[in-house]
């Protein structure tokens, strides 16, 4: 048995109505996947199903914290991660997926590993840039020593040009 075989939903032999389940992400989880920002993780993901004859939805709820790696200032925090997600499972003669949110399975099947979509929707609540949050008074809660050595050396407003580029700059200036 691997460890992803615990995200298995078995839909044959359930009436057809509402189905719940629940699933603690943790470490452990994210290992399994490659290429994952996650250092460590705490997320509740609970899952309704709603079986019927010729479809099943799926709606996930994922709340919890995902330790990341600050953007900024290269400190670890935990990052909040709370959203909803639905996908809709339709059954064909082979498995595919139709869209981002439809999968097809073949008629055969009789259940469905959802680990993968999982991952992907607990990573979509990851933002392209990741940084501590601000706090109250709308300051960064970043590390404060980091924060002060990039202001130590961010580039004076009337410091003087490299001749090189001033150089490069009229050769431009002069083509025109």
């Amino acid at each position: 048995m691997s460890f992803t075989d615990q995200f298995n939903i078995k839909f044959s032999g359930l009436n057809d109505g509402v189905h719940f389940f629940d699933f603690e992400i943790e470490k452990l989880f994210f290992e399994k996947f490659e290429n994952t920002e996650a250092e460590n993780a705490k997320v509740h993901v609970k899952v309704e199903m709603i079986k019927q004859s010729n479809m099943l939805t799926f709606n996930l709820a994922i709340d919890g914290f995902i330790n990341l790696t600050c953007d900024r200032c290269l400190d670890n925090f935990d990052f909040r991660v709370n959203n909803n997600f639905t996908f809709f499972v339709k059954f064909g003669k082979s498995t595919y997926e139709e869209s981002d949110d439809v999968i097809v399975l073949s008629e055969t099947e009789h259940q469905i590993n959802i680990a993968q979509y999982i991952y992907e929707y607990i990573m979509l609540c990851i933002p392209a840039k990741v940084t501590h949050p601000d706090n109250e008074k709308g300051e960064s809660t970043c590390n404060k020593d980091f924060l002060k050595k990039l202001k130590e050396l961010e580039p004076k407003a009337n410091a003087t040009t490299d001749l090189r580029w001033d150089m490069l700059k009229n050769l431009k200036e002069n083509k025109n």
